[in-house]
């Protein structure tokens, strides 16, 4: 899922539980460390792709 152009991104914090999810402008962040916004402790990123379509153009 892509908002205005941006890669979502989830985690779970192993600390507090909480879900939450971020946004960057490219996909190179795949368990990539961050601070939960909840506790503060430590998370890993996972791209969260969903379903992405390539669409050809009919002629």
């Amino acid at each position: 899922m892509e908002v205005e152009g941006q890669v979502l991104y989830v985690y779970r914090c192993p600390t507090c539980g909480h879900r939450g999810e971020v946004h960057f402008a490219d996909d190179s962040h795949d368990a990539a460390s961050h601070t939960c916004a909840s506790c503060g402790g430590q998370v890993s990123l996972e791209w969260d792709g969903g379903v992405t379509f390539d669409v050809v153009p009919k002629s």
